[in-house]
């Protein structure tokens, strides 16, 4: 085998289809077609084709109805797309609202929490001051007993003693006349 490279440029005007790949059908061909003058081909590369104006048109009509239903796909899948994210969007805001009732909710019901135990503090100091105010009372009026008690006995003693001052002085007296007029 040689190291020369040959380009070969030649047209070939029949419709070809087969399942295989079009390249390896073309290669084939060629080296079929090329045995027997002695050409091996070792690569074949696709330049060009031309294919009849009546193909050209069906293949032109067939990429259109494929490129028009593509575009319908794709709009439709915008429009899939766009109702997902509307619907989305709307979910996230009911959630959102949801949320924030919670919240509200939640605070509104931590508030009436505080609320009671404010007002029971509040009751339990309003009874604590009248518990107080009562012992302050009650001790008042025992102070207030037990010195009406003292002055009374103050008072007892007072008469008690001013009693026996005069008894002592009327005895005195009686007892000094009694013994002058004994005299």
């Amino acid at each position: 085998m040689s190291n020369n490279i040959v380009f070969v440029m030649k047209t070939f005007h029949f419709i070809y289809i087969d399942t295989r790949p079009q390249k390896m059908s073309i290669r084939f061909t060629f080296v079929n077609h090329n045995r027997p003058q002695g050409v091996q081909i070792v690569s074949v590369m696709i330049k060009s084709c031309l294919l009849p104006k009546e193909i050209e048109s069906q293949m032109e009509e067939k990429t259109k109805v494929i490129s028009k239903n593509a575009q319908q796909r794709m709009f439709h899948q915008n429009n899939m797309q766009n109702t997902r994210m509307e619907e989305e969007i709307v979910t996230l805001m009911q959630t959102f609202e949801e949320q924030r009732q919670q919240e509200e909710s939640a605070g509104a019901e931590r508030i009436n929490e505080e609320k009671v135990k404010l007002n029971d503090e509040m009751a339990e100091a309003r009874k604590s001051e009248a518990t107080i105010r009562e012992e302050a009372d009650a001790s008042i009026q025992k102070l207030k007993a037990e010195n009406s008690l003292e002055v009374q006995r103050v008072i007892s003693r007072k008469v008690r003693l001013t009693s026996l001052a005069i008894y002592s002085k009327l005895l005195t007296c009686t007892l000094t006349t009694t013994l002058f007029s004994l005299q």
